[in-house]
């Protein structure tokens, strides 16, 4: 198996690296991170969920986390499959719901103590999912969810919900709430001329409100193209940084008509990616690791400058690392980076 932009569960993660087969294996049942282990049907996703609302609220209590409360139709319309199947099985969500609160599922189309519960709440029978986040006194911590069946809608909602209880954000978490908040209201992409586009990515990965970076060519000149969230940083803004740090020479952009902040400027011309992007990443043993194209650009970056990478990094993206180094030797340096596949974003 060869590497690229692996569209897995409704999210792209990056897999840059031609993998020995022993370490495909090995690392697919990681990157799973196990819970398909839960054998759940469609509508609950990867999550290993509780199904006991006195025994979620007692395991509420004792480890001081909030409880997720899905309410969701099993078996279910295509909205609830659908639901679980581009949600529920995204393993950065999947870890974060099973680590950082206590997961319960209560059926809106059963009788016994899933009726009780239904009724507790207020929720309506055979209904479409509904998601609420509630300390172990079912106080509420966030607003409910229901009709915003996406990952932004979810992952924003935790993200919320852990702040208001007092309970730390983890990176990784932060990381993929602004990608997704990012994609959603709208990506803008320029493209830097560059002495040197590793250099570029390198000092362009870590900047605020940068989404995701990639070297390549454009009017044959190596560039740096950057993808960035408008609503939190300006072009501008990346056009004086860039120019003062000696990595942008150039500016390639749609969004401007003449020069930047004095920097000389194009329109975008066609753009052809290069197959050493992500340079410093390709390069270490953190090729092996699924990460969505933020954490990449992050990661990729911190190794360049000599920093830390693995604070953008979840605890199970760890565990898999981890299990990289001992799973094989690979070589130090891929022989060959192919092509992404289409993200389809």
């Amino acid at each position: 198996m060869i590497g690229g932009i692996l569209q897995i569960w409704g999210s792209p993660l990056i897999l840059s690296v031609l993998m020995p087969d022993r370490l495909i294996i090995t690392l697919a049942l990681v990157f799973t991170w196990l819970t398909t282990l839960a054998g759940n049907p469609p509508e609950l996703g990867d999550v290993h969920w509780q199904r006991d609302l006195g025994l979620a609220r007692q395991l509420s209590r004792q480890g001081g986390k909030p409880i997720f409360l899905l309410f969701q139709e099993v078996p279910g319309c295509s909205t609830c499959r659908n639901f679980g199947r581009e949600v529920f099985q995204h393993p950065l969500v999947v870890e974060a719901i099973e680590t950082l609160f206590v997961p319960l599922c209560i059926y809106n189309n059963a009788k016994g103590q899933d009726r009780q519960v239904l009724e507790q709440f207020g929720e309506p029978a055979w209904n479409n999912p509904v998601v609420r986040i509630v300390n172990a006194d079912l106080s509420a911590l966030c607003g409910r969810l229901s009709g915003d069946y996406s990952l932004y809608g979810v992952v924003s909602k935790m993200a919320a919900a852990l702040l208001r209880a007092g309970q730390p954000l983890p990176l990784y978490l932060n990381l993929l709430e602004d990608e997704l908040k990012a994609h959603r209201t709208g990506l803008e992409v320029t493209s830097f001329s560059t002495p040197c586009f590793w250099s570029g990515e390198r000092f362009f990965g870590c900047l605020p409100g940068v989404i995701q970076t990639e070297s390549g060519f454009m009017y044959g000149r190596e560039v740096v193209q950057v993808h960035y969230d408008p609503l939190r940083t300006r072009l501008v803004t990346l056009v004086e940084a860039g120019g003062s740090a000696g990595v942008a020479q150039e500016v390639y952009s749609d969004a401007a008509s003449g020069p930047v902040a004095g920097m000389p400027h194009r329109k975008s011309g066609p753009y052809r990616k290069a197959r050493d992007s992500k340079y410093y990443l390709i390069n270490s043993t953190y090729r092996f690791i699924p990460m969505t194209p933020l954490q990449a650009s992050r990661v990729n970056s911190a190794l360049g400058n000599g920093q830390d990478p693995q604070v953008f990094l979840s605890p199970r993206q760890l565990k898999a690392y981890q299990l990289s180094l001992s799973a094989s030797s690979p070589p130090s340096r891929s022989p060959s980076i192919p092509d992404p596949l289409p993200s389809g974003d």
